[in-house]
Protein backbone atom coordinates (compact mmCIF):
# COMPACT_ATOMS: atom_id res chain seq x y z
CA UNK A 1 0.00 0.00 0.00
CA UNK A 2 1.32 3.43 -0.96
CA UNK A 3 0.57 6.04 1.70
CA UNK A 4 0.84 9.73 0.93
CA UNK A 5 1.40 12.42 3.52
CA UNK A 6 0.34 16.06 3.63
CA UNK A 7 1.18 18.58 6.29
CA UNK A 8 0.32 22.16 7.09
CA UNK A 9 0.78 24.50 10.01
CA UNK A 10 -1.10 23.28 13.06
CA UNK A 11 -4.00 25.54 14.04
CA UNK A 12 -6.60 24.54 16.61
CA UNK A 13 -9.61 26.58 17.76
CA UNK A 14 -12.63 25.71 19.89
CA UNK A 15 -15.80 27.74 20.30
CA UNK A 16 -17.65 27.12 23.60
CA UNK A 17 -21.31 28.11 23.50
CA UNK A 18 -24.31 27.47 25.75
CA UNK A 19 -27.74 26.48 24.53
CA UNK A 20 -30.04 28.34 26.96
CA UNK A 21 -31.76 31.23 25.19
CA UNK A 22 -31.23 34.18 27.50
CA UNK A 23 -34.52 35.83 26.49
CA UNK A 24 -36.83 32.82 26.88
CA UNK A 25 -34.88 30.54 29.24
CA UNK A 26 -35.59 27.65 26.86
CA UNK A 27 -32.72 25.42 25.76
CA UNK A 28 -32.01 25.22 22.07
CA UNK A 29 -31.32 21.68 20.88
CA UNK A 30 -27.91 20.56 19.72
CA UNK A 31 -29.55 20.31 16.29
CA UNK A 32 -29.74 24.10 16.29
CA UNK A 33 -25.95 24.24 16.61
CA UNK A 34 -25.56 21.66 13.84
CA UNK A 35 -27.85 23.71 11.58
CA UNK A 36 -26.08 27.02 12.24
CA UNK A 37 -22.68 25.45 11.63
CA UNK A 38 -23.85 23.51 8.56
CA UNK A 39 -25.30 26.63 6.95
CA UNK A 40 -22.02 28.49 7.43
CA UNK A 41 -19.66 25.71 6.30
CA UNK A 42 -21.83 25.06 3.23
CA UNK A 43 -21.66 28.75 2.30
CA UNK A 44 -17.84 28.88 2.32
CA UNK A 45 -16.74 25.27 1.71
CA UNK A 46 -15.29 24.50 5.13
CA UNK A 47 -15.60 21.92 7.92
CA UNK A 48 -15.93 21.90 11.71
CA UNK A 49 -16.79 19.42 14.43
CA UNK A 50 -19.65 19.82 16.92
CA UNK A 51 -19.50 18.09 20.29
CA UNK A 52 -22.33 18.33 22.84
CA UNK A 53 -21.15 19.31 26.32
CA UNK A 54 -22.38 20.44 29.73
CA UNK A 55 -21.18 23.53 31.56
CA UNK A 56 -21.23 23.13 35.34
CA UNK A 57 -20.79 26.24 37.45
CA UNK A 58 -21.61 27.39 40.97
CA UNK A 59 -25.33 26.83 41.60
CA UNK A 60 -26.10 25.83 38.05
CA UNK A 61 -25.47 24.04 34.82
CA UNK A 62 -26.20 24.51 31.15
CA UNK A 63 -26.12 22.30 28.09
CA UNK A 64 -23.86 23.54 25.34
CA UNK A 65 -21.56 22.69 22.48
CA UNK A 66 -17.89 22.82 21.60
CA UNK A 67 -17.22 23.59 17.96
CA UNK A 68 -13.80 22.34 16.89
CA UNK A 69 -11.72 23.81 14.09
CA UNK A 70 -8.34 22.62 12.79
CA UNK A 71 -6.16 23.45 9.81
CA UNK A 72 -6.99 20.50 7.55
CA UNK A 73 -3.99 19.52 5.38
CA UNK A 74 -6.18 18.64 2.39
CA UNK A 75 -7.43 22.24 2.24
CA UNK A 76 -4.92 24.29 4.27
CA UNK A 77 -5.59 27.91 5.18
CA UNK A 78 -3.56 30.63 6.83
CA UNK A 79 -4.00 31.15 10.55
CA UNK A 80 -5.55 34.56 9.86
CA UNK A 81 -8.07 33.09 7.40
CA UNK A 82 -9.08 30.43 9.94
CA UNK A 83 -9.33 33.01 12.74
CA UNK A 84 -11.60 35.19 10.59
CA UNK A 85 -13.86 32.23 9.82
CA UNK A 86 -13.95 31.21 13.49
CA UNK A 87 -15.04 34.70 14.56
CA UNK A 88 -17.78 34.87 11.89
CA UNK A 89 -19.14 31.48 12.98
CA UNK A 90 -18.95 32.53 16.63
CA UNK A 91 -20.97 35.68 15.94
CA UNK A 92 -23.57 33.60 14.07
CA UNK A 93 -23.87 31.27 17.08
CA UNK A 94 -24.02 34.16 19.56
CA UNK A 95 -26.83 35.80 17.60
CA UNK A 96 -28.87 32.76 16.54
CA UNK A 97 -28.74 31.04 19.93
CA UNK A 98 -29.51 34.31 21.80
CA UNK A 99 -26.41 34.06 23.98
CA UNK A 100 -24.93 36.88 26.03
CA UNK A 101 -21.41 35.54 25.58
CA UNK A 102 -19.33 32.71 24.24
CA UNK A 103 -15.64 31.84 24.34
CA UNK A 104 -13.15 31.14 21.56
CA UNK A 105 -10.01 29.29 22.63
CA UNK A 106 -6.80 28.66 20.71
CA UNK A 107 -3.38 27.50 21.86
CA UNK A 108 -2.50 30.84 23.43
CA UNK A 109 -5.60 32.81 24.39
CA UNK A 110 -9.24 32.62 25.45
CA UNK A 111 -11.37 35.32 23.83
CA UNK A 112 -14.86 36.04 25.16
CA UNK A 113 -17.29 37.63 22.72
CA UNK A 114 -20.23 39.48 24.25
CA UNK A 115 -23.53 40.32 22.59
CA UNK A 116 -23.64 43.93 23.76
CA UNK A 117 -27.04 44.62 22.16
CA UNK A 118 -28.61 41.67 23.98
CA UNK A 119 -26.88 42.65 27.23
CA UNK A 120 -28.55 46.09 26.99
CA UNK A 121 -31.96 44.48 26.37
CA UNK A 122 -31.56 42.06 29.31
CA UNK A 123 -30.47 44.88 31.59
CA UNK A 124 -33.51 46.95 30.59
CA UNK A 125 -36.00 44.06 30.78
CA UNK A 126 -34.61 42.01 33.68
CA UNK A 127 -32.55 44.61 35.52
CA UNK A 128 -29.36 42.61 34.91
CA UNK A 129 -27.48 40.70 32.23
CA UNK A 130 -26.09 37.50 33.62
CA UNK A 131 -26.66 33.79 33.22
CA UNK A 132 -29.68 33.83 35.55
CA UNK A 133 -31.94 36.20 33.56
Amino acid sequence: MNIGRRTCGAVNFQIYVGLRDVMTGVNHSISSVYNICQKYVDSIGWSVTVTPTNFLYKNGREEGAIIGIINYPRFPLTTNDIKERVEILAVNLLRDLQQLRLTIVDNSVSLMLENEDLIKVCTAVFGRADSDV
